[in-house]
């Protein structure tokens, strides 16, 4: 049985909610460790970069090591901010498009800086650089943590994304996008999912842990059906 500080969860907005045990985080951390309130240790950052992952990760750590870490990588394109301020293409040009996206004005202005961004200097080689540096930086991170039980996940990808497979770790091919589901006026989805698969994912990644397949191996089936 692990105990509450075990577990460590960082991510993009596929973690994010982990507000009680309808949340994927939530369920994880009670299947692993009989705890059944509480906010799961770590934090999902919705429309942030790497980066803000990056540095969640590494002061999580700092503090104290854990002996499960799993982590949801977000997509490449995405603008680093040392705040934690989110920024992503759709979120850039949904400003111009649609009156009233922003409900203050400097979260306006760093939206339409993000869309002349995108438009005239953005570099998709560099951010897959920026990217891979940022992986194998981490899987060199990781081997003071070889202990651990490390699980990578990708929110989404596309075909132009790095195949990157790390050395720390097990890697899940296949993205979480595939579960998605949109939030409406009726139902916002908690972490993109409907509840019956936020609780898949979490009984999934609980095999996998108790499992461990070790370091390098690549999980290359669906986690589970929708």
């Amino acid at each position: 049985m692990y105990s509450w500080d075990d577990i460590l969860i960082v991510g993009d907005s596929w973690c994010s909610e982990r507000d009680d045990l309808d949340h994927w985080p939530n369920l994880l951390l009670k299947e692993l460790t009989g705890i059944s309130t509480g906010i799961p240790r770590g934090q999902g950052f919705p429309g942030c970069s790497w980066w803000s992952i990056r540095n969640k990760l590494f002061d999580e750590l700092k503090v104290s090591p854990a002996k499960v870490i799993i982590i949801i990588h977000t997509e490449s394109t995405r603008i680093p901010s040392d705040d934690n301020s989110p920024m992503t293409v759709n979120m850039a040009f949904r400003t111009i498009t649609v009156k009233g996206r922003w409900d203050t004005r400097k979260k306006e202005l760093r939206a339409r800086a993000a869309a002349e961004y995108y438009s005239h200097l953005y570099s998709a080689n560099f951010h897959m650089w920026a990217e891979r540096k940022w992986f194998e930086e981490l899987d060199n991170f990781l081997i003071s943590h070889e202990n651990a039980k490390i699980i990578h996940l990708y929110g989404h990808r596309t075909i132009i994304d790095n195949s990157y497979e790390f050395k720390m770790g097990v890697t899940v091919e296949r993205h979480l996008y595939h579960y998605f589901a949109q939030n409406t006026l009726d139902m916002a989805y908690p972490n993109h999912m409907n509840i019956t698969n936020n609780r898949k994912l979490a009984l999934c990644l609980k095999d996998m842990v108790l499992n461990y397949k070790g370091h390098g191996y690549v999980h290359r089936e669906r986690l589970f059906e929708k």
